[in-house]
C-alpha cells in the first residue's frame, strides 16, 4: 500500500512528529487544524466565524496537496468546547455548502475536552451505554491514565483489561464501582496501568491507523455485489 505524506503551504506547517496529512491509495486524511493563516503565521483570534473560516480554507489547502478537497469529503469532525457555537457552525457550512470549498459533508459535533484537563485526572472512565469510538479514551491513554470503559464502548479495543484499564459490563455499577475503588486503594497500579496506556496510545498513529481502516473497506467491497 503507497503511503505519502503531504506538504503543502496552503495550510500551517505541522509542529512536532505528525504531519499535514496522509494519501494512502485513493484516501486522503488529514491532521485536525486550528485557524492559523499559513502566510502570516498568526493565530485568528475573538472572531468566531473566521476561526472557523480558516480552519476549512487550512482544510481545503491539505486536501488539494493530496489530489482532493472539500468537495470530496465523506466526514469532517469538529470539535467544539462550547455547544452554544453549533448554530453559528451551521450558519457557515451553510454560506460555504454551495461554493467551490464545500459540498454535502457529515458533521460530527463533540465538545471538546481540553488536554490539559487530562493532566488533572489520576483515572479516566467512560460509562457509556453506547459510544462509537471515543476519542477521548486515546486522549487520556495518551496522557497517562489508567482508562476503565463499558463493553458498549467502541474504544474498549484499545483498552487491554487488567494491563492498562478496565472494561466492564454496561449497566453493572456494581462492577464499576468495584473497578474504581480497585484503582483508589492502590496507587501503584494507577501509575503502573498508566504507562502501559501511553504505550498503547502511541501506537495509534496515522499510517497504522489509515492502514486498518482501508484493509476494513476492502474487505466490505470484496462482499458487494
Amino acid at each position: 500500500m503507497d503511503k505519502v505524506v503531504i506538504h503543502t503551504t496552503e495550510a500551517p506547517k505541522a509542529i512536532g512528529t505528525y504531519s499535514q496529512g496522509i494519501k494512502s491509495d485513493n484516501f486522503v486524511f488529514t491532521s485536525g487544524q486550528i485557524p492559523i493563516n499559513p502566510q502570516s503565521g498568526e493565530l485568528i483570534k475573538g472572531d468566531f466565524k473566521s476561526e472557523v473560516k480558516q480552519v476549512l480554507i487550512n482544510l481545503n489547502g491539505v486536501l488539494k496537496g493530496g489530489g482532493s478537497s472539500l468537495q470530496q469529503a465523506i466526514k469532517l469532525t469538529v470539535f467544539l468546547t462550547d455547544l452554544s457555537h453549533f448554530a453559528q457552525v451551521n450558519e457557515i457550512f451553510d454560506e460555504y455548502r454551495n461554493t467551490l470549498i464545500l459540498n454535502d459533508i457529515n458533521v460530527i459535533v463533540e465538545p471538546g475536552v481540553p488536554l490539559s484537563n487530562y493532566a488533572k485526572a489520576s483515572i479516566f472512565i467512560l460509562p457509556s451505554v453506547h459510544e462509537s469510538f471515543g476519542l477521548v479514551v486515546l486522549e487520556a491513554m495518551a496522557s497517562g491514565l489508567p482508562v476503565i470503559v463499558s463493553n458498549k464502548v467502541g474504544a474498549k479495543d484499545c483498552v487491554e483489561n487488567n494491563k492498562n484499564g478496565f472494561i466492564f459490563e454496561e449497566g453493572n455499577y456494581v462492577e464499576l464501582g468495584e473497578k474504581i475503588q480497585k484503582l483508589i486503594d492502590n496507587p501503584e497500579l494507577i501509575r503502573k496501568m498508566g504507562i502501559e496506556s501511553a504505550k498503547i496510545a502511541s501506537t495509534y498513529d496515522w499510517f497504522n491507523t489509515t492502514s486498518h481502516l482501508i484493509s476494513k473497506i476492502k474487505e466490505v467491497n470484496k462482499h458487494v455485489i
